[in-house]
């Protein structure tokens, strides 16, 4: 199985301009016989790019600011975000 991930922790325009990129890694994923395209983004990006890329597993990251976080809630949030993906296997 493939799986993929993508990380554009940049803003609103960036993550419209990935489209053609994840439509691809999916593509290729279906050719694959089934796989997995994983999108990391800011947190506050994840409900819009859920709806952009509903074929995508979305994982939210306190990337710009962490509005409300201090550092060390950002800095646990990101730890576990990233120990997540940390224990995929990606191509």
């Amino acid at each position: 199985m493939a799986r993929f991930l993508v990380l554009q922790l940049a803003r609103l325009g960036d993550l419209v301009q990935t489209r053609r990129l994840l439509a691809g890694l999916y593509a290729k994923a279906a050719a694959a016989g089934g796989g997995e395209v994983h999108l990391a983004v800011d947190r506050s990006l994840t409900g819009l790019a859920g709806r952009l890329y509903p074929f995508a597993r979305i994982h939210g990251l306190p990337a710009h600011g962490a509005a409300g976080l201090d550092a060390g809630a950002a800095a646990s949030q990101a730890r576990a975000v990233l120990g997540e993906l940390a224990a995929l296997a990606f191509d």
